[in-house]
């Protein structure tokens, strides 16, 4: 009786230990997944999550907010269509990534994905293939992508 408490507790203790590492593991900051999250961003017209991806010195050009700019040409083209912004967001599936240089403080990603709204994801149709290279720098403790064409096709 006492060997199976004692084997219960060790197995019990290990799962907790295990978890503990999974989830640190998890929330772990790397450059595939920046990318990753502002590919998805981008074409999702994530303000807050490109906001924070978006290094400093790409956030602002010709004293015109990037992400804005982009943000308000999409809801312009929604608009011409008769739908809101929320029709035109589309999704990335098949998301696979590499890493082709990193050290300490930069990065570069390749990222190739299809890309595909919901709806039609649901109801078949076509899908754009996504290929897309990202530099990244570590700013402010955070991987944040600094270049790469941002050329996705548009929906």
């Amino acid at each position: 009786m006492a060997n199976k408490i004692v084997s219960l507790a060790l197995v019990l203790i290990l799962g907790i230990f295990l978890q503990v590492l999974f989830v640190s593991a998890d929330v772990r900051d790397t450059p595939i997944r920046a990318a990753r999250e502002f590919a998805e961003a981008y074409v999702g017209f994530d303000k807050e999550t490109l906001t924070s991806r978006l290094c400093g010195e790409n956030l602002v050009v010709d004293d015109v907010n990037v992400i804005d700019a982009y943000l308000y040409k999409a809801r312009q083209r929604a608009g011409d269509l008769g739908y809101s912004l929320n029709y035109m967001k589309d999704c990335l599936y098949h998301v696979e990534t590499e890493v082709l240089n990193e050290s300490r403080t930069e990065a570069q990603v390749h990222l190739s994905a299809t890309r595909k709204s919901p709806l039609r994801r649901f109801f078949g149709g076509e899908a754009d293939h996504v290929e897309e290279t990202f530099d990244l720098v570590k700013e402010d403790g955070k991987w944040k992508v600094c270049g790469g064409s941002l050329t996705f096709p548009e929906a």
